[in-house]
């Protein structure tokens, strides 16, 4: 059913969805991803619409019971909230590139029937937990950030700041990677990616000084990060936690071995517990060094189905240290 602005007499000829499902509401526009056609969707009983789970910017008109424009918004970016509209009743979104931007002023009256079946929202949901796990993902960075700040400020030592600025660089590329089609479904190597990452976040200074250590330790961590950089670097887009084909990478750090993140990652970490030894710090350590190599395991089991990657594990022999392992 067409969107017919009695203002201005212009019909809209847009597949109309109403969203009347939780499921529906909460997964909004993202539901209709894999319609082409011109689409909106209108959620009734709703005055605040948010775009945490949107990967593309998209438009919303905030309408009076009686279909008068209240709020228009044309681009609304992603991980954005509109939290409350007075007097609004319902919300038509649509896709910011949507030939409704434009024809839509504040003040005009609506008449919109969304009578379209809802289409099936089954292949919305990965992208939905996507999202909800980079939220979590960016509350426990926020968790780490303050206490390291809090023991950098009873400290007044940069034996914090190697491991801030790893952690953060992590973070930002897993928060920016790319969507994958080809991901691992199995608990195990969720478990693992999930339980290296929270770990890492858990890892803390010591009061510990020792001159010769200090300053191997930051030789380490200095080399660690850079190497994390040039892989990551190497890497781009592709960077993520959980086993999955983000395409195939053959250049930069990847022409030497098949991890050299790993390879990285694990430099790292034993230069920071060689700096800041604990037994907790010594126990996590070797907890993240079993976990980096399962993932490495099951990150090689599921690329071996790419004949690409076949091709590439022959030419490229080693995983972590160049014609050593």
């Amino acid at each position: 059913m067409p969107v017919d602005n009695r203002s201005t007499g212009v019909r809209l000829s847009h597949t109309v969805y109403c969203a009347e499902k939780w499921s529906h509401r909460l997964l909004g526009l993202l539901s209709l991803q894999r319609i082409s056609s011109p689409k909106a969707i209108l959620i009734q009983r709703c005055n605040g619409i948010h775009t945490f789970t949107m990967d593309q910017p998209i438009g919303a008109a905030f309408l009076h019971q009686d279909g008068r424009v209240l709020r228009l918004e044309s681009s609304i970016p992603p991980r954005r909230i509109i939290p409350f509209v007075p007097g609004c009743r319902s919300v038509l979104e649509w896709p910011a590139d949507s030939a409704i931007n434009g024809s839509l002023h504040v003040g005009d009256h609506l008449e919109v029937k969304a009578d379209a079946p809802f289409p099936e929202t089954a292949s919305a949901w990965p992208r939905f937990f996507h999202s909800i796990t980079n939220f979590c993902l960016a509350l426990l960075w926020l968790g780490f950030v303050v206490t390291t700040f809090s023991k950098w400020l009873d400290q007044q030592s940069f034996k914090s700041l190697g491991l801030f600025l790893y952690n953060t660089l992590l973070v930002y590329l897993f928060l920016s990677r790319r969507h994958s089609e080809v991901i691992s479904h199995r608990w195990q190597d969720w478990l693992a990616a999930a339980g290296t990452v929270l770990i890492s976040l858990s890892l803390r200074p010591t009061p510990f000084m020792n001159p010769l250590l200090q300053t191997i330790s930051l030789i380490g961590q200095t080399v660690g990060i850079s190497a994390t950089i040039f892989a990551l670097a190497s890497l781009g887009k592709s960077f993520g936690i959980v086993p999955a084909n983000r395409s195939i990478k053959t250049n930069g750090a990847y022409r030497w071995i098949r991890h050299p993140l790993y390879s990285a990652e694990l430099l790292f970490l034993a230069a920071f517990v060689l700096g800041n030894p604990s037994f907790a710090n010594l126990i996590k350590g070797a907890l993240i060094t079993v976990g980096q190599i399962v993932r490495v395991l099951a990150e090689e089991k599921l690329l071996a189905m790419d004949p690409a990657y076949r091709s590439y594990r022959a030419h490229v022999r080693y995983r972590f240290i160049p014609h050593v392992f």
